[in-house]
């Protein structure tokens, strides 16, 4: 995502300016709902649009099934390795993994909720609330690649550093930065 121009926000939700902690509460929330979209796939609501009496589509839904479940599962990884480098300031490229599978995981929900859709009018099912879900995850998801991409520069670092070079806690002579060019 380093190499598209996206917008950068002033803040999170006109609440906060703190984007690091706004990139680990969305990085909590991409754990739950990653785990919440793995469950509407497996126990869904109407458990008939995964059948041939559910519509045309069947077969097509179960491959999206499967395919959004292995891109969630991936998404479940990168968005532990993110909150990971979140505390401890290093692995920009994790924002960028987050970024990359949370945009690929919204493509996919939303064409899991067409599909589903299309599932449902064909069957006698009367209830879309997969599909409610899977649009709401897209639209928020959107918004909060906005808000990483906003804290992904600040997270550019060298690798194992861990500190700022200019944190008056430090020790300026026992620092060896010797071995890292600019």
């Amino acid at each position: 995502m380093g190499c598209l121009d996206l917008p950068k926000m002033t803040h999170c939700c006109y609440c906060t300016r703190k984007f690091r902690l706004a990139c680990i509460l969305i990085a909590c929330w991409s754990m739950i709902s990653t785990s919440h979209s793995i469950r509407i796939l497996f126990c869904p609501a109407c458990t008939k649009v995964y059948t041939r009496e559910g519509g045309m589509f069947y077969i097509a839904m179960i491959v999206v099934m499967w395919l959004l479940f292995l891109i969630n599962v991936v998404l479940l990884s990168c968005s532990f390795f993110f909150l990971l480098s979140l505390f401890l300031m290093v692995y920009p490229i994790s924002a960028d993994l987050f970024m990359l599978f949370g945009f690929i995981s919204s493509i996919f929900m939303i064409i899991h909720a067409l599909i589903n859709i299309a599932q449902i009018i064909d069957s006698d099912c009367n209830n879309p609330s997969d599909s409610i879900a899977h649009f709401l995850y897209s639209i928020l998801w959107v918004y909060f690649i906005f808000i990483v991409n906003t804290y992904r520069d600040e997270m550019r670092c060298y690798p194992g550093e861990l500190v700022d070079e200019d944190d008056p806690k430090i020790d300026k002579d026992k620092v060896d930065n010797s071995t890292y060019t600019a």
